[in-house]
């Protein structure tokens, strides 16, 4: 193995390390990329729902709140993950769209 294959497979394991590292703080796990279409739009739908409770908490009402943690409690877990389907990640959408008009209302 000459030199240049050296450095690239040693940067390839660290980028790999370092993606890993990232992928376990979001709470994703790599099982969650089987089914692509669904996984995307439920892996989506967990980043917006973490985000807008995080950002805008203060526009939603308490069933909101409670629907987007029972949303991110399911996506946390393998087997109530691996029940959910794209209808779950629809409603989180709606929900976000929802803050997000308001939102635009107050920026008025």
């Amino acid at each position: 193995m000459d030199d240049r294959t050296y450095a690239q497979l040693k940067r390839t394991k660290r980028d790999t390390a370092r993606t890993d590292v990232w992928i376990a703080q979001q709470k994703i796990t790599p099982e969650q990329f089987g089914d692509v279409d669904t996984a995307t739009a439920l892996l989506q739908a967990q980043k917006i729902a973490r985000t807008t409770l995080k950002a805008h908490a203060g526009l939603l009402c308490s069933y909101n709140i409670a629907a987007l943690n029972a949303f991110l409690q399911k996506m946390a877990f393998g087997k109530s993950r691996s029940k959910l389907r794209e209808q779950h990640a629809r409603a989180v959408f709606r929900i976000c769209a929802q803050v997000n008009r308001k939102l635009y209302k107050h920026s008025r």
